[in-house]
Protein backbone atom coordinates (compact mmCIF):
# COMPACT_ATOMS: atom_id res chain seq x y z
CA UNK A 1 0.00 0.00 0.00
CA UNK A 2 2.74 2.60 0.77
CA UNK A 3 4.20 1.97 -2.70
CA UNK A 4 0.79 2.70 -4.27
CA UNK A 5 0.43 5.94 -2.30
CA UNK A 6 3.89 7.09 -3.42
CA UNK A 7 3.03 6.26 -7.04
CA UNK A 8 -0.20 8.29 -6.82
CA UNK A 9 1.64 11.24 -5.30
CA UNK A 10 4.27 11.11 -8.07
CA UNK A 11 1.60 10.94 -10.79
CA UNK A 12 -0.31 13.85 -9.20
CA UNK A 13 2.82 15.98 -8.96
CA UNK A 14 3.70 15.27 -12.59
CA UNK A 15 0.16 16.21 -13.69
CA UNK A 16 0.36 19.52 -11.82
CA UNK A 17 3.73 20.29 -13.35
CA UNK A 18 2.48 19.66 -16.88
CA UNK A 19 -0.74 21.62 -16.26
CA UNK A 20 1.29 24.55 -14.90
CA UNK A 21 3.35 24.76 -18.08
CA UNK A 22 0.31 24.53 -20.35
CA UNK A 23 0.43 24.41 -24.08
CA UNK A 24 0.07 27.22 -26.56
CA UNK A 25 -3.60 27.18 -27.51
CA UNK A 26 -3.69 30.75 -28.72
CA UNK A 27 -5.02 32.06 -25.40
CA UNK A 28 -2.92 34.67 -23.68
CA UNK A 29 -2.62 35.85 -20.13
CA UNK A 30 -1.43 39.38 -19.49
CA UNK A 31 1.03 40.25 -16.77
CA UNK A 32 0.79 43.75 -15.30
CA UNK A 33 2.91 46.40 -16.93
CA UNK A 34 6.11 47.20 -15.09
CA UNK A 35 5.85 50.59 -13.43
CA UNK A 36 9.17 52.34 -13.83
CA UNK A 37 10.34 55.91 -13.92
CA UNK A 38 10.02 57.77 -17.23
CA UNK A 39 12.91 57.15 -19.60
CA UNK A 40 13.72 60.81 -20.01
CA UNK A 41 12.33 63.57 -17.82
CA UNK A 42 13.32 66.12 -20.46
CA UNK A 43 11.17 64.49 -23.16
CA UNK A 44 8.26 63.24 -21.08
CA UNK A 45 7.93 65.92 -18.43
CA UNK A 46 6.66 65.33 -14.90
CA UNK A 47 4.31 62.43 -14.29
CA UNK A 48 1.84 64.40 -12.16
CA UNK A 49 -1.55 65.15 -13.68
CA UNK A 50 -0.64 68.85 -13.83
CA UNK A 51 2.30 68.20 -16.16
CA UNK A 52 3.37 70.82 -18.66
CA UNK A 53 2.41 69.96 -22.23
CA UNK A 54 5.28 69.58 -24.69
CA UNK A 55 5.22 69.87 -28.49
CA UNK A 56 7.09 66.55 -28.85
CA UNK A 57 7.20 63.60 -26.46
CA UNK A 58 9.07 60.30 -26.81
CA UNK A 59 8.04 57.30 -24.71
CA UNK A 60 9.80 53.95 -24.29
CA UNK A 61 9.21 50.67 -22.47
CA UNK A 62 10.52 52.32 -19.29
CA UNK A 63 7.61 54.80 -19.35
CA UNK A 64 4.96 52.10 -18.85
CA UNK A 65 2.46 53.05 -16.18
CA UNK A 66 3.21 56.77 -16.41
CA UNK A 67 1.45 59.85 -17.72
CA UNK A 68 2.85 62.33 -20.23
CA UNK A 69 1.43 65.56 -21.64
CA UNK A 70 1.50 66.85 -25.20
CA UNK A 71 0.10 69.99 -26.79
CA UNK A 72 -2.80 69.81 -29.21
CA UNK A 73 -1.09 69.39 -32.56
CA UNK A 74 2.01 67.98 -30.82
CA UNK A 75 3.53 64.57 -31.49
CA UNK A 76 4.06 61.45 -29.34
CA UNK A 77 6.69 59.03 -30.63
CA UNK A 78 6.75 55.48 -29.24
CA UNK A 79 10.09 53.65 -29.18
CA UNK A 80 9.66 49.96 -28.27
CA UNK A 81 12.07 47.17 -29.17
CA UNK A 82 11.26 44.56 -31.80
CA UNK A 83 8.78 41.96 -30.59
CA UNK A 84 6.17 44.37 -29.21
CA UNK A 85 2.69 44.28 -30.73
CA UNK A 86 1.58 47.35 -32.71
CA UNK A 87 0.76 50.29 -30.45
CA UNK A 88 -2.91 51.26 -30.19
CA UNK A 89 -4.48 54.44 -28.84
CA UNK A 90 -7.80 54.67 -27.01
CA UNK A 91 -10.24 57.55 -27.40
CA UNK A 92 -10.10 60.50 -29.76
CA UNK A 93 -7.46 62.73 -28.12
CA UNK A 94 -4.71 61.16 -30.26
CA UNK A 95 -4.65 60.47 -33.99
CA UNK A 96 -2.25 57.90 -35.45
CA UNK A 97 0.29 59.58 -37.74
CA UNK A 98 2.33 56.44 -38.50
CA UNK A 99 3.07 53.06 -36.93
CA UNK A 100 4.85 54.58 -33.94
CA UNK A 101 3.78 58.23 -34.00
CA UNK A 102 0.59 59.86 -32.73
CA UNK A 103 -0.58 63.47 -33.01
CA UNK A 104 -2.46 65.36 -30.30
CA UNK A 105 -5.81 65.70 -32.09
CA UNK A 106 -7.85 67.44 -29.39
CA UNK A 107 -7.80 68.12 -25.67
CA UNK A 108 -8.43 65.01 -23.59
CA UNK A 109 -6.85 61.79 -22.39
CA UNK A 110 -5.80 58.68 -24.28
CA UNK A 111 -3.98 55.48 -23.43
CA UNK A 112 -1.28 54.05 -25.64
CA UNK A 113 -1.01 50.28 -25.19
CA UNK A 114 1.02 47.35 -26.49
CA UNK A 115 2.21 43.94 -25.32
CA UNK A 116 5.04 41.49 -25.86
CA UNK A 117 5.38 37.77 -25.29
CA UNK A 118 7.07 36.79 -22.03
CA UNK A 119 8.01 33.32 -23.34
CA UNK A 120 9.17 32.31 -26.81
CA UNK A 121 6.40 31.22 -29.15
CA UNK A 122 6.36 27.44 -29.70
CA UNK A 123 7.98 26.66 -33.06
CA UNK A 124 6.67 23.16 -33.72
CA UNK A 125 3.68 20.93 -33.27
CA UNK A 126 3.40 19.58 -29.74
CA UNK A 127 5.83 22.14 -28.30
CA UNK A 128 4.77 23.94 -25.14
CA UNK A 129 4.65 27.65 -24.42
CA UNK A 130 3.28 29.77 -21.63
CA UNK A 131 1.23 32.21 -23.77
CA UNK A 132 1.83 35.01 -21.22
CA UNK A 133 2.09 38.64 -22.34
CA UNK A 134 3.71 41.65 -20.69
CA UNK A 135 1.54 44.74 -21.03
CA UNK A 136 2.70 48.29 -21.73
CA UNK A 137 0.53 51.38 -21.17
CA UNK A 138 1.20 55.11 -21.16
CA UNK A 139 -1.50 57.69 -20.47
CA UNK A 140 -1.28 60.76 -22.68
CA UNK A 141 -2.94 64.04 -21.71
CA UNK A 142 -3.48 66.34 -24.69
CA UNK A 143 -3.79 70.04 -23.77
Amino acid sequence: MPKTVLSLVAVGAAALLVAGCGSDTGGAHTLPAKAQSPSSAASTGPTASACAASAEVTVTAADSGHEVCVKTGGRVTVQLAAGWAPVTASGTALAKASGTEFNGAKAGRAELTSSERVCPKPTGKGMMGCGALRGWKVTVVVR
